[in-house]
């Protein structure tokens, strides 16, 4: 195949360009055949079939003519200048719908003029096994494009593509694609830099999206602000790497993203009906705001204990459109099976209130219940409140030790001033005494009988938003 032989294209190509004087050029073991007119396309093609126009298309990743892969083995053909589609269609007396490049390279630009009297291209534009080092450009149809086993060395930009935009382990550089409408977009195992589908001001359709083993950076549905919703059946990523991934007002029966790398997602004013499927463990920020999600919903976000959530939702947004963010997150936390995901998201939305909404005594008072209990969410922080609380009254009723009755006789005295007895039996009573625990073999006696009364009531809070979490977490 063309562009996966060897690692140095460009050094091929170079070699190509120095010798487009030629008609025939020998690289390796492929031979070139060099067509500089569409008089010269049309004859060659005559001849060598690389360029197959028919009525119909078979099914994916298969040719109509199952012979031609032998027949233009080791066979390339270059086309060195700008091809229009519509004049093409003249020249080769199309009459058919589909035209299919093989074997290929393009050093001009691909494009589909238009006018009054003529017209312009219409059908489906399929490419196996091509380098395109020029621009793409239609203005209007072909209403089907499809690419296997291509390299686009420049941008790709299509207005008004109605069918479906199709390919699998090609390599592009700026997709563009601004339509009303689309049928289906299906790629499978691309590279590329940037990805956009734009639509037009009124209520677009895309049938589906299924983008599989693909790795670009930057990936966006809908980008134009003004644009209405866009109606979907199905939105699948599967195994996708993305830096950027951008949806704006998706309505969607069906959306995936599956076991894929992205570092940064934003899906906004968009409703998803039927099923949510968020399976993703590695990206760094996201923004669900306006989103909404009313059918099934598998979540399964392993971030949710380990990252920065500040970090993670505050995605170029305010500080009071990071807590609607948050409560878009609370509502797909609200399932039975997801008790944790809907208690963390509590905490990070109560931290973020009170950054934004309290001041003073009040942000401090916050800043406590924080620390010690997570707003009522975090049983590791109170279980250590509980530890510390003890110790710290236990080390207290040590240094008043002669206030303290063991078996009628003060701490002091019964401990022969022994300063491990003391602080052993000081921390035994805070520890009865913070749970509410009565032997009657101890007991406080003067001012002491203050402090007791106050670790008792901290020991009755904390117990109880012990209970209240474990309630959340597990039941």
């Amino acid at each position: 195949m063309l562009i996966f032989e060897s690692n140095d294209i460009k050094d091929q190509l170079d070699n190509i360009i120095v010798n487009v004087d030629k008609e025939i050029v020998s690289i390796g073991n492929n031979v070139y055949y060099i067509v500089n007119t569409y008089s010269e396309l049309n004859q060659i093609n005559k001849q060598h079939g690389f360029i197959d126009i028919v009525d119909y298309k078979e099914d994916d990743n298969k040719y109509p003519n199952h012979s031609i892969d032998e027949k233009l083995k080791n066979k390339y053909f270059i086309i060195n200048f700008d091809l229009d589609l519509r004049v093409m269609k003249e020249e080769l007396d199309m009459t058919y719908e589909y035209s299919y490049f093989y074997n290929c390279i393009l050093l001009g630009k691909l494009i589909n003029s238009n006018t009054l009297d003529i017209g312009f291209f219409q059908g489906g534009l399929i490419l196996e096994n091509c380098i395109i080092t020029g621009e793409i450009s239609f203005i209007f149809n072909p209403i089907y494009f499809e690419a296997n086993m291509c390299k686009f060395m420049d941008k790709i930009k299509f207005h008004d593509l109605a069918d479906t935009f199709s390919a699998s382990f090609s390599e592009f550089e700026d997709i563009e694609i601004e339509t009303n409408t689309i049928g289906n977009i299906y790629l499978s195992e691309c590279t590329g830099q940037r990805f956009d589908v734009c639509f037009d001001y009124h209520e677009p359709n895309l049938d589906s999206l299924r983008m599989e083993y693909c790795d670009f950076k930057s990936v966006s549905f809908n980008y134009n602000q003004f644009a209405d919703k866009i109606i979907s059946t199905r939105f699948l990523l599967r195994d996708c790497k993305f830096k950027n991934l951008d949806i704006l007002k998706l309505h969607s029966k069906e959306l995936v993203i599956d076991e894929s790398n992205i570092c940064n997602v934003v899906i906004r004013k968009s409703i998803i009906s039927q099923e949510f499927m968020f399976t993703d463990y590695s990206f760094e920020t996201i923004n669900f705001s306006g989103t909404y999600f009313t059918g099934k919903r598998i979540f399964e976000l392993g971030f949710i204990e380990d990252t920065d959530m500040y970090k993670t939702f505050n995605y170029n947004i305010s500080d009071e459109e990071l807590i609607y963010n948050i409560e878009a997150f609370l509502r797909l936390a609200i399932e039975d099976d997801n008790p944790e995901v809907k208690l963390k998201l509590k905490y990070v939305k109560d931290v973020q209130k009170n950054k934004v909404f309290n001041k003073g005594i009040k942000f401090k008072l916050n800043r406590i219940l924080d620390i010690t209990t997570g707003y009522f969410t975090d049983y590791i922080k109170i279980i250590r409140t509980m530890i510390i609380i003890i110790i710290v009254f236990g080390f207290i009723y040590a240094l008043f030790s002669q206030y303290i009755l063991l078996e009628g006789v003060p701490l002091n005295i019964y401990a022969s001033n022994n300063v491990f007895v003391i602080i052993f039996n000081s921390l035994y009573f805070s520890l009865v005494t913070f749970t509410t625990i009565v032997y009657g073999d101890i007991s406080p006696i003067g001012f002491i009988k203050l402090l007791a009364g106050i670790e008792g009531f901290l020991g009755v809070i904390t117990t109880a938003s012990l209970v209240t979490v474990f309630a959340r977490k597990f039941i």
